[in-house]
């Protein structure tokens, strides 16, 4: 009744093709940084040492398989204005300066409902 069908080879070598997925949901963990690729001889990317972002991709493929995909090697971001009369020269002295802006800003107008 809730059988899946089979999983076809050519999903199972991803060295050969690519997967092709309907994304049903996304989410960011922290883990530990990958100690080799997947696919021999290619360098690791992203940070060796410490937690680094994990990225886990749920849906389903062209065959009807469920699917989990965890992406190492991407590091999220964001692109932020500046408030107004903020100046930001990334000589590391005022990045504190602009997330106490970020703050207070974020504060004035959300409140203070995420602690």
């Amino acid at each position: 009744r809730w059988s899946r069908p089979a999983v076809p080879d050519s999903v199972r070598n991803t060295a050969e093709s690519d997967l092709n997925l309907q994304w049903l949901d996304i989410d960011m963990i922290g883990g530990r940084p990958l100690e080799s690729n997947p696919r021999a001889g290619r360098k690791v990317l992203g940070s060796t040492s410490g937690t680094v972002p994990v990225i886990r991709l749920y849906g389903v493929n062209e065959t009807g398989n469920s699917v989990a995909v965890f992406i190492h090697g991407f590091t999220p971001y964001g692109y932020f204005a500046l408030p107004r009369g903020c100046t930001f020269t990334n000589d590391g002295d005022d990045s504190g300066a602009v997330r106490h802006a970020l703050e207070e800003a974020l504060s004035a107008k959300l409140g203070n409902q995420f602690g």
